[in-house]
């Protein structure tokens, strides 16, 4: 069986500045110390994965875009910082949501891959949607009609 990992990364503008510092030292503390006492546990049953997602809207368009693709966590290098000039625009949370939901979740065709476990989606931001995106609920809603 397997398990995905997701972890949301907000690059909107209000995610600049020291908020930078913030994500990087979270994600050096997820790969250095999350990361490894999940695996210390007895997963034996598991292949456990992990992605990186970062989300953002500049213009008229709404970037969701991988950081880190699908992978095994054993193989997993570490995390490599982000840098300021990554953080512009406005947060379109639901639109990443949807986007793990429907391509990755659900295979992109509405139905879930076979032997893959409940996912767990870490979402690190400091805000809701703000620019028309759906929201929270209005996501959840949207993946339970299409399970």
């Amino acid at each position: 069986m397997n398990k995905t990992i997701y972890i949301l990364i907000d690059c909107s503008e209000s995610m600049g500045g020291s908020r930078v510092a913030m994500v990087n030292h979270t994600m050096h503390k997820i790969f250095g110390e999350v990361f490894p006492a999940t695996l210390a546990e007895n997963f034996t049953s598991l292949d456990i994965y992990v992605k990186v997602i970062g989300f953002a809207a500049t213009g008229l368009e709404n970037n969701v875009f991988e950081i880190i693709p699908k992978t095994n966590i054993n193989a997993c290098a570490g995390w490599v910082d982000m840098t300021h000039d990554m953080f512009k625009g406005k947060t379109p949370i639901g639109e990443a949501i949807k986007a793990i939901i429907y391509y990755d979740i659900l295979g992109g065709n509405g139905e879930p891959h076979i032997n893959e476990v409940i996912p767990l989606v870490i979402v690190i931001s400091d805000g809701l949607s703000d620019c028309g995106n759906p929201t929270y609920d209005e996501v959840l809603e949207w993946g339970g009609q299409n399970e």
